[in-house]
C-alpha cells in the first residue's frame, strides 16, 4: 500500500504540473500542437545508486534551500549529514579594514606606472592587504573571517546484518525527494524516504519496516558531531546544539538540531543514554528541525525546533509528503527537456555506471546532458530560497567543520557562477537571497571604499562570508581584484531585465549606483596611454612576465576589470535614465570613452592586460578577459566578429580541459561563439568520471563529476554544476546578446529534441523543438510574453520555410525584418507567438 501510494503522488504531481494553468504560463507551453512536449515523452529527471555510498561524493543531496541533508544509505550504520545554510564560525572583522593601506595607494600606483612592476608588488604585499588574519588561506573556521560548517550528523544503526538480495538509492529531480529499497530474498524488506519540506521547513525520513524481521531489527538513533556540540534526550526529542567559535577564542554564532521519532503505527520508543532506541515499529518517521541564531540572535532555538517538529507532525505523513513533492516540482517542472529518443538501457543504469558509459561513448546517451542541466536547477532550488543565504561554494552541503576554501563566497566567478542558471532556468526568485545579501554588504564596502582607497560609493574585493567581509584578501595575488561589487551588480541588473520589475530596480539601483560611484571616485589616468584604470589590481589568480622578467599579478587595469567596469557603468546610467537621475547618467556616459576598449594583441588573441605581457600559464584555468563575451555581452558575433575571432583564439589556446568550474565556464563561451561541437567537447569533459584516466598522465583527471553528479575542481565546488547547467541552456537559447537566438550552437551529435520553459529577457519564456533532419533545424517554437516588451529575434540562417503568428495572426516577416533579425511588435502579458514550419 504504501508503495503505491508513493508512486500515485509522483504521477499526481507530474500530472498537475503539466496541466495547471500556472505551470502553463510560467513555462511557456502551449496547448495546442505547437507545444514541443505535447506529444513527446520526456525522461525522467531520477538517478540512482546500487549500493550505499563509499564518500560523500556518492551520497545524495537534499535541500529545501535552507535546509539539506546527505544520506549515505548504509545498511547496517546509516549516516545523514545534516546542513542548514547559516552554520558559520566567525564573526565580524573590524580588524580587517586597515587604515594604514591607503597611505601607500599612490606610490603602488607610481611604480606600476613606471613599470616596475616587481617593486609595486612588493610594497603591495606588505601594506595594501586585509587587517588580521584575512580568511586564514583558506582554512579559517578558527578565524573571526569563519568558514561554513557541518550541522552534525544522525545516526541510524540496527542490529543486525542485512543480506539484502536488492538494493536501490535513487534521488527524484522533479520532487526533491530520495527513496531507498532494500529486498531480502527477493522480497520487500525495507523502504525510505528522505526530504528536506520546502512547505514545514523540516527535515523528514521516513521509514517502512515491510517484514517481521525489519520490525523487530532494533533501530538506535543519536546525533554527533566533530566538535562544538552537546547532544542530549528528553521526552522523545533528541537534541544536539551548541555554539561555533568567534575566531577570537569566545562563542559566536549558536545553533540547536532536533530530532524527534514518530511511531505511526505502533512500536517501542526507549531512551537509553543519549540515543533512542526504536523496536516493533512498521512506520517510522523521523522529523528534524535546524535552526541558529544567525537571523534572530534572540531565538530560543530548541524551542522553535520542537514548535517546528509538532507543527509538522501536525499534519499527516502524506499530506506532508505530497504538500512537499507539489511544490518543488512547481518550480523544477517549469523547464522540460529532451535529446534523442530515450535510451532506456544507459538511462536505466546506476549513475556511477552510466557515467562511465557515457565517458566511452556519449553519442549512445544524449539525455545524460538533460539530467545534468536539470541537476543544476535541482541544486539551486535547493541550496537557496528566499529569506536564506544564496548557495556558497558547495551550495549548502558539506560534511567537515573546516569546508574547502572556508565554503565562503568567492567574487572573482564562483559566486556569480552559482547563479548564471537562475534567470534563464526559470527560476528567478533564487536571486533574491544573493539580492539581499549584496545589501548587507553596503556598510562595510562603503567602510572598505573609504579605508582602503579614500573612495566614494562601496567596493568588496575576492572574499565573502556572512560577516560582512569587503576587504581585499590576505594575499594581493589573488585577494587584490576589487571588482567583486561590480560584477554583482550585474546579477541584480539582469534580474531586472528578466523581470522587468521596476519596483525590484527602485530598490537595487542604490547599490548599483554605489558600485560606480566607486570607481567614478577611484579611476585614474594611466600617463603611458592616458585611459582611466582600476589600480592596483589585477587579473583574478593569473600572473604575467613584466618587461624586466619578474613574475608578477599586480597590475595596472586589466581587461577584464576594463569590461565589467564599462558593463557597470552602462547598466547604471540606464538604471538612472529609467529612474530619472538624469545628471548621475550623463557623468557616467563621459567616462566610457575614457576606459580602453577590448584589444586584439599582435598574436591575434585578446589581451589580458592592458599591455602585450606573457602569461605564466597559458593554460590559466581563469579566461578572465573573455568576461566581455560571456557572462557579459559586449563581445557578439553580430556587433564585434573580429573580436569574436580573436576571443575564440584566446579560448583555443587556453585549452579546454581543466578544473570543472573552468569547463563549464568554457562551455558558456564555446555557446556565446556558436562554436556547437567545442561546447560539446567541453560538456563531455565536465561530464567525464573523475577518476577517469587521463591518458597524457596516466592518472586520474580529478576534475570532472563524482559519481552523485557533484562537479569537482576538484575539491567539489558546485560552481561547475550551475555552470554547466547554463551552458546547456546556452547552447539552446540565448537572450543576452541582444536579441531570442534558438539554437545558437546545436552539436551534431543532439540529432533531434525539445525544450519549453526557458526564461528570457524582457519576461517571456521560450519552448522550441528541432530536427537536424530538417534545413533550418529548429522545428517549433513559441514565445510566451508575461510583461510588456518588444522582443528581437533571430533565427537559424538557414531556416527559410516557416511562418511566425502572434496571437494566430500571420506576421509579415519581410515587413519587420532589418539586419537579419525580425523586430516583433510590442508584446503584452499573455501574448503568444508560434513559429510554424510550411
Amino acid at each position: 500500500m504504501i508503495k503505491t501510494q508513493f508512486i500515485a503522488c509522483a504521477g499526481l504531481a507530474m500530472l498537475l504540473a503539466s496541466v495547471s494553468p500556472s505551470h502553463a504560463q510560467s513555462s511557456g507551453l502551449s496547448e495546442d500542437e505547437s507545444s514541443p512536449s505535447r506529444f513527446v515523452r520526456v525522461p525522467e529527471l531520477t538517478y540512482y545508486f546500487d549500493r550505499p555510498a563509499k564518500n560523500m561524493m556518492e551520497e545524495l543531496p537534499l535541500g529545501n534551500g535552507r535546509l539539506g541533508m546527505l544520506s549515505d544509505g548504509g545498511l547496517t550504520h546509516q549516516k545523514i549529514t545534516l546542513n542548514e545554510s547559516s552554520m558559520w564560525s566567525g564573526s565580524k572583522d573590524a580588524e580587517a579594514l586597515n587604515p594604514e593601506a591607503s597611505k601607500y595607494l599612490s606610490e603602488i600606483r607610481e611604480l606600476l606606472f613606471a613599470g616596475k612592476h616587481k617593486e609595486a608588488e612588493n610594497l603591495i604585499y606588505k601594506t595594501f592587504v586585509c587587517g588580521g588574519k584575512g580568511s586564514g588561506h583558506g582554512s579559517g573556521a578558527k578565524t573571526p573571517y569563519g568558514s561554513y560548517e557541518v550541522g552534525g550528523f544522525l545516526h541510524l544503526n540496527w542490529g543486525s546484518y542485512i543480506p539484502c538480495s536488492s538494493y536501490k538509492r535513487s534521488l527524484d529531480l522533479n520532487h526533491g525527494e530520495s527513496k531507498e529499497v532494500i529486498e531480502v530474498a527477493g522480497r520487500p524488506y525495507r523502504m525510505k524516504t528522505l526530504y528536506s519540506s520546502y512547505i514545514s521547513d523540516v527535515n523528514v525520513i521516513n521509514i517502512y519496516n515491510q517484514t517481521p524481521a525489519a520490525r523487530q531489527d532494533t533501530l538506535r538513533l543519536s546525533m554527533s558531531r566533530p566538535e562544538n556540540g552537546y547532544s542530549s534526550v528528553r521526552d522523545g526529542f533528541i537534541t544536539l546544539s551548541g555554539s561555533l567559535p568567534n575566531g577570537r577564542g569566545g562563542q559566536g554564532l549558536s545553533y540547536a538540531i532536533v530530532a524527534k521519532p514518530l511511531l505511526l503505527h505502533g512500536g517501542k520508543l526507549i531512551t537509553r543514554g543519549n540515543e533512542l532506541l526504536i523496536v516493533d515499529a512498521p512506520v517510522i518517521q523521523i522529523l528534524i528541525a535546524h535552526n541558529t541564531n544567525y537571523y534572530n540572535p534572540q531565538l530560543s532555538l530548541v524551542e522553535e525546533g520542537i514548535d517546528q517538529i509538532m507543527a509538522a507532525a501536525g499534519t499527516s505523513p502524506a499530506a506532508l509528503e505530497s504538500d512537499h513533492r507539489q511544490a518543488f516540482a512547481e518550480s523544477m517542472t517549469r523547464v522540460e527537456m529532451r535529446i534523442g529518443n530515450s535510451n532506456t538501457v544507459l538511462e536505466g543504469l546506476p549513475i556511477d555506471k552510466r557515467l562511465a558509459a557515457y565517458h566511452k561513448n556519449p553519442a549512445a546517451d544524449p539525455n545524460l546532458a538533460t539530467l545534468y542541466m536539470q541537476f543544476g536547477r535541482y541544486l539551486l532550488l535547493s541550496s537557496t530560497r528566499p529569506g536564506a543565504l544564496p548557495p556558497n561554494l558547495q551550495g549548502l552541503w558539506t560534511n567537515l567543520v573546516q569546508a574547502p576554501w572556508n565554503s565562503d563566497y568567492h567574487l572573482n566567478i564562483n559566486l556569480q557562477m552559482n547563479h548564471w542558471p537562475s534567470e534563464k532556468g526559470n527560476l528567478s526568485e533564487s536571486v533574491q537571497p544573493l539580492t539581499s545579501w549584496v545589501e548587507g554588504l553596503g556598510p562595510s564596502g562603503h567602510q572598505t571604499a573609504q579605508t582602503f582607497y579614500k573612495g566614494k560609493g562601496w567596493v568588496t574585493h575576492i572574499l565573502g562570508n556572512v560577516w560582512g567581509f569587503t576587504a581585499p584578501g590576505e594575499h594581493p595575488s589573488w585577494g587584490a581584484t576589487n571588482t567583486g561589487a561590480a560584477w554583482l551588480c550585474q546579477h541584480l541588473y539582469n534580474h531586472y531585465l528578466y523581470t522587468q520589475d521596476r519596483a525590484y530596480l527602485e530598490r537595487v539601483y542604490p547599490i548599483i549606483k554605489g558600485a560606480a560611484q566607486f570607481f567614478q571616485s577611484t579611476l585614474v589616468k594611466d600617463p603611458n596611454n592616458g585611459y582611466l584604470v582600476n589600480v592596483p589590481t589585477t587579473s583574478p589568480e593569473n600572473h604575467f612576465i613584466a618587461p624586466d622578467g619578474s613574475t608578477v599579478a599586480v597590475c595596472a587595469g586589466s581587461t577584464m576589470d576594463n569590461q565589467i567596469i564599462r558593463e557597470l557603468f552602462t547598466n547604471t546610467i540606464a538604471s538612472a535614465r529609467i529612474l530619472g537621475e538624469q545628471a548621475f547618467a550623463d557623468s557616467l556616459a563621459l567616462l566610457l570613452p575614457q576606459i580602453k576598449p577590448t584589444t586584439i594583441g599582435p598574436d591575434g588573441r585578446i589581451m589580458e592586460w592592458l599591455e602585450n605581457y606573457k602569461e605564466v600559464e597559458p593554460h590559466h584555468r581563469h579566461v578572465s578577459h573573455l568576461y566581455g563575451l560571456f557572462p557579459g555581452n559586449e563581445i557578439t558575433r553580430e556587433r564585434t566578429p573580429e573580436l569574436i575571432t580573436a576571443a575564440r583564439k584566446s579560448l583555443d589556446a587556453r585549452g579546454a580541459s581543466s578544473t570543472s568550474w573552468s569547463m563549464a565556464w568554457k562551455i558558456n563561451f564555446r555557446a556565446r561563439l556558436g562554436d556547437a561541437e567545442k561546447a560539446y567537447e567541453v560538456l563531455n569533459m565536465l561530464l567525464r568520471p573523475v577518476d577517469a584516466i587521463d591518458p597524457k598522465t596516466g592518472k586520474p583527471y580529478g576534475s570532472g563529476s563524482n559519481n552523485n553528479l557533484f562537479s569537482s575542481h576538484p575539491p567539489f565546488q558546485i560552481d561547475g554544476n550551475f555552470g554547466g547547467s547554463s551552458g546547456i541552456m546556452e547552447m539552446l537559447l540565448q537572450s543576452e546578446t541582444g536579441s531570442i537566438t534558438p539554437l545558437p550552437a546545436l552539436p551534431k551529435a543532439w540529432k533531434e529534441g525539445m525544450i519549453s520553459g526557458l526564461k528570457v529577457v524582457g519576461n517571456a519564456t521560450c519552448s522550441l523543438a528541432w530536427d537536424q533532419s530538417r534545413p533550418g533545424k529548429l522545428t517549433q517554437f513559441t514565445l510566451v510574453a508575461h510583461a510588456t516588451y518588444k522582443h528581437i529575434l533571430t533565427l537559424p540562417k538557414e531556416l527559410k520555410d516557416y511562418k511566425l503568428r502572434l496571437n494566430g495572426r500571420l506576421l509579415d516577416v519581410k515587413a519587420l525584418t532589418e539586419d537579419g533579425r525580425i523586430h516583433l511588435p510590442l508584446m503584452h502579458p499573455g501574448d503568444r507567438l508560434i513559429l510554424s514550419r510550411r
